[in-house]
């Protein structure tokens, strides 16, 4: 009774740790598929008001066009285990060595 007690919390929270493994290994791929021309900086998760949100950062020459970040963000959102809400941020980086 008492390693029944204690195994289901840490189920719940296993569960919720693969969850956002996948999630965030999803949306890397993603944004690797959509944006080749630009380096992924980070991907964290959040929690926000009960929310599961997803912070994307990718750096590049230029900013993508906003309907393609839209399309992006909602991809992710339906293939990403887990993930309520989507920003995603971008850098602008220059090259300095040819």
């Amino acid at each position: 009774v008492i390693l029944t007690a204690i195994a289901i919390p840490v189920g719940f929270y296993m569960r919720e740790g693969y969850l956002a493994a996948r999630a965030k290994k999803i949306a890397g791929e993603v944004v690797h598929e959509r944006f080749p021309e630009m380096s992924l900086m980070d991907i964290r998760r959040v929690r926000e008001d009960g929310l599961r949100r997803m912070v994307i950062t990718v750096a590049g020459d230029e900013a993508p066009g906003g309907e393609r970040v839209k399309e992006t963000a909602e991809l992710i959102i339906k293939k990403a285990p887990a993930t309520d809400k989507l920003s995603i941020r971008f850098i602008q980086s220059s090259r300095l060595i040819y």
